[in-house]
């Protein structure tokens, strides 16, 4: 009998450990099987001169002298997005970086897990985490009208687990106590712009904003 419930604890352990990795993959399979060509990360700090660059660049954008477009790193960048959305995400962020990779948007911080909520999707796993952790959102950026952008969500991290992707859109909306507007995706976090930038493209480390055109 003992023996049995040994195999059988043996076989739950097996089965957590084989959903931690999984869950994890992202990080530990790329060092298994070799990132090939594919360029490292350039994670940069986010900075109060960088939004202060950033911002006058943007603002660029509304004299009708200015330039057609401007270009942004992913430090400037983030600093606009946290600037813009700082009332949506939790209270106390820390050492907060962004990163562009191929078309995509990163951005992550440390947070105190208490101010979020949402993470029960991560089921028991939850419990393995500590107080304090890096969470990270991975998206693209998208105008959705005048005045209005967005930043799709398409996956979330904690630590080294990955939140499902059908759980971001609750984790979103519970940690956006405000007013949704009209046309974000359900894993859209709404980003306000001025009415002069009129479109966005990212690619190759660098982000370019376009001005509206009449």
């Amino acid at each position: 009998m003992f023996s049995c419930l040994g195999r059988l604890g043996c076989l739950v352990l097996i089965l957590l450990a084989g959903v931690i990795a999984w869950l994890s993959r992202e990080r530990w399979m790329p060092r298994l099987l070799g990132d090939g060509n594919r360029p490292a990360v350039t994670w940069e700090p986010l900075t109060e001169a960088g939004a202060g660059k950033a911002g006058d660049a943007v603002e660029s954008l509304s004299r009708s002298s200015g330039p057609g477009y401007v270009t942004l790193t992913a430090a400037e960048l983030g600093a606009l997005m946290v600037a813009s959305t700082g009332h949506r995400l939790p209270a106390a962020l820390d050492s907060v970086e962004a990163a562009i990779e191929g078309e995509t948007v990163r951005v992550r911080a440390l947070v105190q897990l208490d101010d979020i909520r949402g993470l029960d999707a991560l089921g028991p796993l939850s419990g393995l985490l500590d107080k304090r952790e890096r969470i990270e959102f991975t998206g693209a950026l998208y105008v959705v009208r005048p005045g209005l952008g967005e930043f799709r969500v398409s996956s979330v991290q904690v630590a080294d687990l990955s939140l499902p992707r059908a759980a971001i859109p609750r984790l979103l909306q519970r940690l956006d106590t405000g007013t949704r507007p009209e046309g974000l995706a359900p894993e859209g976090i709404p980003i306000t712009i001025p009415e002069h930038i009129g479109d966005v493209r990212v690619a190759r480390g660098v982000v370019t904003l376009y001005r509206r055109t009449p």
